[in-house]
């Protein structure tokens, strides 16, 4: 009876010894893990970031270009129509710096910087998310174009960004109310000089 009494104890002796070494190795390899989790989440981190800096340069080098048409009509308001090419963006604000052909000898006023602005009727305000391709209409308050006038040229600066809240950037766009307005502005520029020049000789 003692003889199994101590076979027993024995037996309970080593599985307790080999419950205690598993119990050890489950811990160790529980450990081994977590400290693998928590360096795979570092690293999941740090490319995260690298992927969030990436796109960061890939977007500062994005070229946006855009293209803006001017409509007048017969009532004397005038029309911007903005429309981005190249990307989806946020249109913060809009400034023109425009001429104003008053007749086809191509003499011309300067008109004041202008701040674009939404028309009177329209349910959105500045700034406005716009999708590549979309046309959107900026109204030129109080223009200094006059119905009777040749039309307006000159240049848009557009400030946008691709999202809300990120840095703003600016974009100069050339305009010009029906093509070849400009080239007249030109030919009389050319045309004064000429006669400043017959003048002084």
């Amino acid at each position: 009876m003692e003889i199994l009494s101590v076979i027993i104890n024995g037996l309970l002796a080593l599985i307790t010894g080999v419950y205690a070494c598993l119990t050890w190795s489950i811990s160790k390899r529980t450990k081994q893990t977590a400290e693998a989790s928590e360096r795979s989440a570092e690293s999941a981190s740090r490319a995260a970031q690298a992927s969030s800096q990436s796109a960061l340069l890939a977007e500062a080098a994005l070229p946006v270009e855009f293209e803006i048409d001017i409509q007048r009509h017969s009532d004397g308001a005038v029309w911007f129509y903005v429309l981005p090419i190249s990307a989806n963006v946020y249109l913060h604000k809009l400034v023109a710096n425009l001429q104003v052909i008053i007749d086809k000898s191509g003499e011309f006023v300067d008109a004041a910087p202008v701040e674009l602005c939404p028309p009177d009727l329209a349910s959105w305000s500045l700034p406005r998310f716009i999708h590549r391709g979309e046309s959107i209409a900026f109204d030129w308050p109080n223009p200094a174009c006059r119905t009777k006038d040749v039309g307006v040229w000159g240049h848009v600066d557009v400030e946008y960004s691709f999202a809300e809240a990120t840095p703003k950037r600016p974009r100069s766009v050339f305009v010009e109310s029906a093509p070849g307005v400009s080239d007249l502005a030109e030919r009389y520029v050319h045309l004064l000089l000429a006669e400043d020049k017959d003048s002084d000789e």
